[in-house]
């Protein structure tokens, strides 16, 4: 198991420069996006209708994190996150639209390169008992896990299933790197 607290994050430019990020979390260690990386983790407040930030080679998986509206506009329709916790999957490299109606929204990004990773199932898991393998994000409240506890935007890595407890809402994602 591994874990990025919050004291691993940092800010981050957008690409396109209309903003900036907090990285949560990425792998392997030290990889950004001009380094190379294998997935990365990230979060953001969308506050303005604009383009996204276009990525070649990368798929993306979008939870919208609060209540509120994300209208995304991509080549092959639209996707509407409409709810928290909605969720949204589409390629890096397609232009991509994003429109807020009801105002500001925070995100979740995870982006994953996918020449060495795919993302498989995503689903947001309230007061899980057992979690894993695979990429495990607390949305809201605190996790015990493998005698570690996990804020919100906290993320680990399982190798194998893990029992938790606690009041929390969490993202669970089916991650499978090949490199």
């Amino acid at each position: 198991m591994r874990i990025w607290d919050a004291a691993q994050r940092r800010e981050v430019p957008w690409k396109n420069g209309r903003g900036t990020t907090t990285e949560l979390a990425v792998w392997p260690e030290g990889g950004s996006l001009g380094a190379g990386f294998v997935w990365r983790l990230s979060s953001a407040a969308v506050v303005e209708d604009g383009p996204f930030s276009r990525f070649p080679g990368v798929d993306r998986l979008l939870v919208l994190l609060d209540d509120g509206e994300l209208r995304l506009a991509l080549p092959d329709g639209e996707r509407v996150l409409d709810r928290r916790h909605a969720m949204a999957r589409f390629p890096g490299d397609a232009a991509t639209e994003g429109r807020v109606p009801r105002g500001p929204v925070r995100d979740l990004n995870l982006m994953v390169d996918r020449g060495r990773a795919a993302i498989g199932e995503a689903r947001v898991v309230s007061r899980p008992t057992e979690v894993g393998p695979g990429l495990l994000v607390v949305l809201e409240g605190a996790l015990a896990l493998g005698g570690a506890s996990l804020a919100p935007l906290e993320a680990a890595w399982l190798d194998a299933a893990q029992v938790a407890t606690g009041e929390a809402t969490v993202l669970l994602v089916d991650l499978t790197v090949r490199a």
